[in-house]
């Protein structure tokens, strides 16, 4: 959903276009976009904008089931690619579904949902590309075993296309499991539910994801999901005292909410902040809170050590934060100083 004012929308279809929109950009601010579904989760831009939605780049170029890697455009939904590398018994590890596969990234998704995960960071191994200025460029590899210098492909994870415009991506993929199975333990108080965290991420056989999630009752709900042949899943769920259920939603449906990640000592206090709350045993978390709470909610955060955005919200609400390490906001101003020396990109 994009809430925010658009002056024009351009909707290429080829990496040709893309590079012809950007270099007819002069004088003008552009926002890049994907199918525009996920706008209102991240920082508006600060005035009127063109959008340049990347949603009709939506093919799968190249799947090498042997070597483990996929080549696709930015606007291929989760969903598609996913029933897509099914058929070949592989799967790209990201937790997201009703998206973009260049949002995925571009967004830095919260990628591994328990220990030894994925993060989004690692499955990127490289991309096509186009500079602001209209110059296509490339980054990274097709492959796994390459040798590159600064890795710009890495960069773009997070960038929220404020960077270049993505128009490959080269993707590292992993087999598909033989089975699969969530399972939960239900109506657990705060300390027992963080004692089991804990426990569950320290499993010798790590779980594919763990998700904990709070009523405003204060009553939490653990949730795993245990993959790999058919008798391990089994022997965890039983060893967990898990019941089978059905995929937990990992983020809030809540008109403010807060996003981010914390270090493991956190937790306890995270779930005393407010029991709305969903954490995810990638170390990552989602809070729901009252739009008058923002400022000292993000206070509080930033004293547990966590990092954490408004990532819904009204508009002006979703520019707050807490602090930025000053050295991560330098390069960043760098990296766009350089790859965006007009400022065209918002």
């Amino acid at each position: 959903m994009i809430d925010f004012d658009v002056t024009r929308t351009l909707r290429p279809e080829t990496r040709a276009d893309v590079a012809a929109a950007l270099a007819d950009s002069t004088g003008e601010s552009l926002r890049i976009v994907g199918h525009g579904t996920t706008q209102h989760r991240i920082a508006p831009p600060p005035g009127p904008v063109a959008t340049l939605e990347l949603g009709g780049l939506d093919r799968i170029t190249r799947v090498d089931a042997a070597d483990l890697t996929a080549s696709v455009e930015p606007g291929v939904r989760i969903d598609d690619l996913a029933a897509e590398l099914e058929r070949h018994r592989l799967c790209l590890p990201v937790h997201d579904s009703g998206t973009s596969v260049g949002g995925v990234f571009a967004r830095g998704s919260r990628g591994a949902l328990a220990p030894g995960g994925h993060h989004t960071r690692s499955l990127l191994l490289g991309f096509e590309g186009v500079l602001a200025e209209g110059r296509p460029f490339k980054a990274g590899a097709r492959v796994v075993k390459s040798v590159a210098g600064f890795d710009l492909a890495k960069a773009f994870v997070g960038s929220r296309g404020l960077l270049f415009a993505v128009t490959e991506l080269h993707l590292k993929l992993r087999p598909l499991p033989e089975h699969a199975e969530w399972f939960a333990v239900t109506g657990l108080d705060s300390g027992t539910a963080v004692e089991r965290f804990h426990s569950w991420r320290r499993r010798a056989t790590p779980l594919a994801a763990i998700v904990l999630r709070g009523t405003p009752d204060a009553k939490w709900s653990l949730f795993g999901r245990a993959a790999g042949h058919r008798s391990t899943v089994h022997d965890a769920v039983r060893e967990l005292e898990g019941q089978p259920c059905e995929a937990p939603s990992w983020r809030l449906d809540a008109a403010t909410r807060i996003s981010g990640g914390f270090p493991p000592a956190a937790v306890i206090d995270l779930l005393r902040i407010d029991p709305r709350i969903c954490v995810t045993g990638g170390l990552q978390f989602e809070l729901e809170i009252e739009s008058n709470t923002v400022e000292s909610t993000l206070a509080a955060l930033a004293a547990l050590g966590c990092s954490a955005a408004v990532t819904a919200g009204a508009p002006e609400l979703r520019r707050a934060h807490t602090p930025i390490d000053p050295a991560a906001a330098e390069l960043t101003a760098r990296l766009r100083a350089v790859l965006d020396p007009r400022s065209v990109l918002a």
